[in-house]
């Protein structure tokens, strides 16, 4: 595998991770939104005690953990060309052909130049969908809890 493919799924691998880390933190920021709302709301009958705020930083570190222990893994070259090329059937399986043989491969030179042609062409898209559930739920909990202040 060339530098410029390596290249190309390492700046995938790094985006993909990012936005689970995105996705997580605004979980969590959902999350401890909510956690207040709760917290607030029963404050009126029941006194507030420590517990409470250390449950929802256990609850943060729980959601956060998982994508962070993620960016610090090793990536499978061939896992990120398979997850590209169900994104872009343009690869026609030839990305994840490149990246599960070895270099010196005197078969692979052409496939090689051909992948590299693409890859020059294409960036590394990340799909965001992802992030809008727990973008929602912020929103949701924001909301409530503005509706709930201003009451």
């Amino acid at each position: 595998m060339t530098t410029a493919i390596r290249r190309y799924l390492v700046r995938y691998i790094l985006k993909r991770r990012a936005v689970a880390l995105i996705g997580a933190i605004t979980w969590a920021a959902a999350f401890v939104m909510g956690w207040l709302i709760l917290c607030h709301t029963l404050h009126r009958w029941l006194p507030i005690h420590r517990w409470m705020f250390l449950a929802s930083v256990a609850g943060v570190v729980a959601i956060v953990a998982r994508p962070v222990m993620l960016l610090l893994r090793r990536y499978d070259p061939v896992a990120a060309a398979a997850e590209i090329e169900s994104q872009h059937p343009e690869f026609d399986q030839r990305l994840i052909t490149v990246a599960s043989q070895p270099n010196d491969s005197a078969m692979l030179v052409q496939l090689v130049r051909e992948v590299e042609a693409v890859t020059t062409r294409k960036k590394a898209r990340v799909p965001l969908r992802p992030l809008l559930a727990p973008a929602m739920a912020l929103l949701a909990a924001m909301l409530l809890g503005s509706a709930i202040h201003f009451n």
